[in-house]
């Protein structure tokens, strides 16, 4: 049913790996998605897969200001004194898919978990396709809808001469099929009253796929994958194990994507193109750009 959408989006979706290496030494590669919007170069992922940037720039200053006290204190013939957190981290990279590609700008707009940015130096190939977002207020409960990203990789980097290496592995996107159930809202801000509209489907999004495109059977792109919701069933059978019983609660997973009509919105403050389809009287749909 996806086969053709698939192979469309997989062409402007691609992987939003971030490799850190912290204090005690730890190295490790977090993993996102991201799809282009444009052929400028202009994409899309969610604005939490950009924490790691922000910790890593919150744990700079923390460092900075750590070395700072500990020299003061050699100069003075004191001991050092200051210690650092463990998992504070020491270097940071971003790789979008791509070697060249390098990250220029960046719009968070985190109340609605969205990240704009643009890349430079990105292949040709990479902007061959982009996305098309659809008309949300036309989408029907029932409607067939897949989400695609990268899970279930586990790939380490490793971390020579003050650089990240990655390890050669099977990076590979993963598509994943449910139907729209409902328009889901969040309260985020109690005090104010504000509520963030999600797209709910069927399937969770996995780990590794946030940030990426949920499309329908023509490739058309209603929402950015951005969590995975718990919805309790109710039962809570009783499991034994060996001689202890325990209650197993059971639970629905679904996934929640940001409507690509509240990405419109800001795409059009920012004055950055996209592409979107509109119904005509006779019932065809055309492409805006």
């Amino acid at each position: 049913m996806f086969a053709k959408a698939c192979e469309k989006a997989m062409q402007y979706t691609h992987p939003l790996v971030q490799n850190i290496r912290t204090v005690d030494g730890d190295l490790q590669s977090q993993y996102g998605t991201y799809f282009f919007i444009n052929k400028q170069g202009w994409a899309v992922t969610a604005a939490h897969v950009f924490n790691v940037m922000m910790k890593f720039q919150y744990d700079q200053k923390h460092i900075q200001e750590i070395n700072q006290i500990n020299e003061k204190n050699k100069a003075e013939g004191k001991p050092e004194s200051a210690v650092m957190d463990p998992k504070w981290i020491t270097h940071h990279s971003f790789w979008f898919g791509a070697d060249p590609i390098r990250l220029s700008q960046v719009h968070l707009v985190s109340n609605a978990d969205l990240a704009i940015f643009k890349l430079d130096n990105v292949p040709e190939a990479f902007l061959k396709e982009t996305a098309v977002f659809g008309d949300v207020s036309k989408l029907r409960p029932g409607t067939s809808l897949c989400k695609l990203g990268y899970p279930f990789i586990a790939n380490k980097p490793d971390f020579k001469d003050g650089n990240f290496v990655m390890k050669a592995g099977n990076i590979a996107p993963f598509p994943v099929d449910g139907i729209f159930t409902r328009m889901a809202t969040d309260i985020i801000d109690q005090e104010k009253k504000i509520a963030i509209r999600y797209i709910e489907t069927s399937t969770p999004g996995l780990l590794g796929q946030s940030g990426g495109p949920t499309f329908d059977i023509n490739g058309i792109v209603y929402a950015i994958q951005s969590r995975t919701v718990h919805l309790p069933l109710g039962f809570t059978p009783k499991v034994n194990e060996g001689d202890k019983v325990t209650t197993a609660h059971q639970f629905m997973n679904v996934g929640n994507g940001i409507p690509v009509d509240i990405l419109i919105q800001v795409l059009v403050d920012r004055k950055i193109p996209f592409e979107t389809v509109n119904q005509d009287s006779d019932g065809s749909t055309y492409v805006i750009r």
